[in-house]
């Protein structure tokens, strides 16, 4: 056999498991993710938390607890934007956080013990957050920060 021939018969089948090992391979790529919002202030409102970059620097502000829940009113320096977010509550609470604005976000919980409203502006402006627990008619408040 010559020389040009002992190659291609070296080099056909080396190819051919380069291949097969390379398709064999399991993919490394990350599935894509949603971009996170970036929001300041007044464009925050209505946006989840979760959903941009203020949950990343998120303080309690305030916080009162009543029959063993807890509502939160939830900062974001980054953002200027305030959350109500509920511990320890139970299916059918529901809670809000409202601005001295006006602006307002309300949520339940629908399953687990906890849930969180959505952003309302804190940018120069005081806010509060408030629950009332299923089945009372009075409601829980934080102060207003």
């Amino acid at each position: 056999m010559n020389r040009k021939r002992l190659i291609q018969a070296a080099f056909i089948p080396t190819i051919a498991l380069v291949a097969i090992v390379a398709l064999a391979q399991p993919s490394t790529a990350t599935p894509m993710t949603p971009a996170l919002i970036r929001c300041g202030g007044p464009t925050c409102t209505g946006y989840d938390p979760n959903d941009t970059y203020c949950f990343g620097d998120a303080q309690t502000l305030e916080s009162k607890s009543h029959n063993g829940a807890t509502i939160e009113l939830r900062y974001s320096l980054n953002c200027r934007a305030v959350w109500a977010r509920e511990l320890n509550g139970h299916v059918g609470d529901f809670l809000w956080v409202r601005n001295s604005a006006g602006d307002q976000e309300t949520a339940h919980i629908n399953t687990g013990n906890a849930n969180h409203t959505a952003m309302v502006n804190d940018e120069d402006i005081t806010a509060a957050a408030c629950m009332t627990l299923a089945g009372e008619t009075t409601y829980t408040c934080t102060a207003w920060d």
